[in-house]
């Protein structure tokens, strides 16, 4: 049976984030359950499609391993913006407790009732999140899916492929995933088995194969050129074409040694012959430990690299158990031999370290970093603590740091701690949105079910969006800045925000694609 959210508490959401830890380097095979086409199931990333946002992509993590995958689901935006504009469609929920989404009392499995308005927050509309997934596009993933970017087309080409890549810690592996619309902007069609020369061979809700993953299998050596242990986070150049990794781990010799990034050249692989391979790996080594892992990575402005006022083209990177933050710089690894960064078939591109920062704030302890930006004109920097007790032996609030860079004596950046924010508990992420009014900063907790609007230029606490139980993913509409949308891992649905400046529901959720309900072992 499927038990309502109420009854899921902290120690089984953290159970389950220990899992994936545990899973990351075994190879889950496809014998059991097949995970359903048209569901969203422990939500971990988003992907909104960057051109038009009519499109919707969500990785089904499968992190309670209730079936033999996860699974990538495509979402129709415009059908359910059509329902929640039409309130007068809809009637209110007839419970605030939704056991299992095929009951009735979640009006589900009948074509013109699929949608309420939530009893407790009547501005909410619940809706089955099967009347806009196309089950026929769905693709089969590994398990313990986590982030996902999407590579947009180039726009000197005819073609008009969107690529996602997502990560996927059971094998582990880089998951892609080839999006085309064959039938116009209303249907979607995603291909990810077969060999990538041969035509598309339109299997219906395939399993990604090796073709389209860039992996670590079993008994790999170090010397192999293979992706390392534990993919965390993910950042991609888009101008560069180059897609970063970071890990949790990385090992030499059978020992593990702490975190690292590694390089995939993606316009590589839009050749269709082009091997599967990591470029680079660099071992990151944070100076208060080389024992923990990369814990999120930042690119700074990818687009404008020779500004000599805002340097580009930084990749910071920050740790669990340091409060250290590593700048790392691209450049040609063929020392004296041309090379052209910006065309693929001519550059031998790896990572070297760069600028490094300290946030003292919280030291000795409270050193649970995860998140680092820098402000548009950089003067500034914003350093995310999550500060959880695993972590640290300080009873140390989560809290945002903003660090002065102004230049000190020396000409450099000082990089003094200027301000102290207490933000949300469970803080995992952070980011830049101009949605609503003006930049302002987005921090998405896990434990606290919260998104934190910040001013950063304060800093103040701007509202306090109520996300739902265990947000893991933001992302915002490309075509409507007054609109984001949130996964909840643990209410196993995509919820619609409002953030148009004055509207009533300013700061509040006012859709829910898939009706709030813990999705456990039947």
């Amino acid at each position: 049976m499927r038990f309502p959210v109420g009854r899921v508490s902290v120690w089984c959401l953290s159970l389950l984030s220990a899992l994936a830890l545990a899973g990351a380097g075994c190879g889950l095979g496809q014998t059991g359950i097949d995970p359903p086409m048209d569901q969203i199931f422990w939500p971990a990333g988003l992907a909104i499609d960057p051109l038009d946002g009519n499109w919707l992509y969500v990785v089904n993590s499968n992190n309670d391993l209730r079936f033999n995958a996860g699974t990538l689901i495509a979402i129709d935006l415009q059908k359910a913006k059509r329902d929640a504009t039409d309130p007068s469609a809809w009637s209110p929920c007839t419970t605030t407790h939704f056991a299992d989404d095929t009951a009735a009392t979640t009006l589900a499995g009948t074509s013109d009732h699929f949608c309420c308005f939530d009893l407790l927050r009547p501005h909410a509309l619940n809706c089955n999140e099967r009347a806009y997934v196309q089950a026929d596009a769905t693709v089969q993933i590994g398990s313990f899916g986590g982030e996902a970017v999407i590579q947009t087309p180039d726009p000197t080409s005819e073609e008009s492929v969107r690529r996602i890549f997502m990560m996927v810690r059971a094998e582990p592996s880089i998951t892609f995933v080839d999006i085309t619309h064959p039938n116009g902007a209303g249907s979607v069609h995603m291909r990810c088995n077969g060999t990538r020369p041969d035509p598309d061979p339109l299997l219906v809700n395939p399993f990604c194969d090796d073709n389209w993953r860039v992996r670590r299998p079993s008994g790999a050596a170090i010397s192999d050129n293979v992706l390392p242990e534990e993919p965390h986070a993910m950042s991609l150049d888009p101008y560069l074409g180059i897609l970063y990794i970071g890990h949790l781990t990385v090992t030499v010799n059978h020992q593990p040694v702490g975190g690292g990034i590694s390089t995939i050249d993606v316009r590589a692989l839009l050749d269709p012959n082009a091997p599967n391979v990591i470029n680079s790996i660099a071992r990151v080594v944070f100076p208060a430990s080389s024992v923990q892992g990369v814990t999120a990575l930042t690119l700074n402005d990818p687009n404008d690299p020779n500004d000599p006022n805002n340097p580009g083209g930084i990749l910071y990177a920050v740790a669990r158990t340091s409060a250290d933050i590593t700048g790392m710089l691209l450049q040609c690894q063929a020392v004296g031999q041309a090379c052209d960064m910006s065309h693929p078939t001519t550059r031998d591109l790896s990572l070297v370290t760069g600028e490094q920062i300290t946030s003292s704030t919280f030291l000795p302890s409270g050193v649970d970093v995860r998140g680092f930006l820098l402000s548009p004109d950089g003067k500034e920097a914003y350093v995310l603590h999550r500060n959880t007790p695993e972590s640290s032996t300080s009873s140390d609030p989560a809290a945002l740091v903003v660090l002065d860079r102004r230049p000190n004596q020396n000409g450099e950046p000082a990089n003094t701690p200027s301000a102290i924010l207490e933000v949300c508990g469970g803080a995992t992420h952070m980011q830049f949105a101009p949605a609503g009014r003006g930049n302002l900063l987005y921090i998405t907790c896990f434990e606290g079910g919260q998104i934190y609007v910040v001013d950063p230029h304060a800093p103040r606490v701007v509202a306090i969006i109520e996300a739902g139980n265990g947000p893991t993913a933001l992302t915002f509409s490309p075509t409507d800045a007054n609109v984001a949308f949130v996964a909840s891992y643990a209410d196993n649905n995509v919820s619609v925000i409002d953030l148009e400046p004055a509207s009533p529901t300013q700061y509040m959720v006012v859709q829910r694609i898939g009706f709030p309900h813990a999705d456990t072992a039947k």
